[in-house]
């Protein structure tokens, strides 16, 4: 007997599941350390935009970076 393949696993061999302490959805690390923070990446990236406008202002270049980041994983 078979069973289905489950991609989100929490067996310490594999990647391990959390859950975002920001919006409660349950995920795993994707390559940017979110498991260290234990944010998803969409959260991760929304908190760089709001930092990057913060240190940088609005109009900078790594603000522009951090928005069109977040976008790119919104689709």
């Amino acid at each position: 007997m078979k069973t289905k393949h489950n991609r989100f696993v929490s067996h310490h061999t594999m990647t391990p599941v959390f859950t975002c302490r920001e919006c409660g959805k349950k995920t795993r690390d994707t390559g940017h350390d979110e498991a260290a923070l234990e944010l998803c990446k969409r959260c991760l990236f929304g908190f760089y935009v709001e930092n990057t406008a913060s240190d940088y202002g609005k109009d900078s270049p790594e603000h522009k970076e951090a928005v069109a980041n977040l976008a790119a994983i919104s689709k």
